[in-house]
């Protein structure tokens, strides 16, 4: 099933207005600055992280876990994981809104369209993903996905977790989409909702304002 944009607007006062100061929230969010921590605190599980960095965010924190990288394509494999709290957790998922506050879609797949991307689903529920051949036997992933307290336990009262991947391997798309899976960010999962509410990813074929589920 190829996804075509991520649609629908954010709900007004969820945080993306030039606040009291006349910064975005994105250039507050961009002069904090990350710092390490152990990796018995991430939030994700991949094997063979390589280190985990955090930093706060107006009503969230993000977290970035390096990934083993043994091939030759410029870039870093990161996954890069963005809480929300409270009201802002209400705000629907952008594609571009969320690759501009992590500062641009990561190498190879700076151009990437929403609309070049596919789903996928696990116990966790959809993900969207594409991939690039960069030589023989090497293959970049890019994926993207929303989880809720529905899904699993999240970090710091946490009501919504984003979370994105870029991941180049020597070996097939689905080996290089482990690390955005069940099995490694699936950790602490909860059965049911635990919290008030829930949010969710909305169809990408969903016309801008419609309130599409997945089926």
């Amino acid at each position: 099933m190829i996804a075509g944009a991520f649609l629908c607007a954010l709900l007004t006062g969820c945080g993306y207005e030039i606040d009291t100061f006349g910064l975005t929230q994105k250039q507050i969010e961009d002069r904090e600055l990350f710092h390490p921590v152990p990796a018995a605190k991430a939030w994700a599980n991949p094997q063979g992280m390589t280190f985990v960095m955090q930093r706060g965010l107006l009503g969230g924190s993000e977290q970035r876990i390096g990934l083993p990288n043994n091939v030759a394509v410029p870039g870093d494999n990161l996954l890069i994981l963005r809480t929300r709290l409270g009201h802002l957790a209400a705000a629907r998922f952008r594609f571009e809104e969320f690759v501009t506050r992590i500062g641009g879609a990561p190498a190879p797949f700076t151009s990437v369209k929403p609309g070049a991307l596919m789903t996928g689903e696990d116990s966790l529920g959809l993900y969207f993903w594409t991939e690039e051949a960069m030589g023989p036997n090497v293959t970049c992933v890019l994926a993207l996905r929303r989880l809720t307290q529905a899904e699993r336990g999240l970090p710091q009262g946490a009501r919504v977790m984003d979370v994105m991947l870029r991941n180049c391997i020597a070996g097939t798309a689905a080996e290089a989409l482990v690390p955005v899976l069940d099995a490694s960010i699936g950790y602490g999962a909860v059965a049911g909702n635990t919290g008030g509410g829930s949010t969710r990813m909305l169809s990408p074929l969903a016309a801008p304002g419609a309130d599409l589920e997945w089926k």
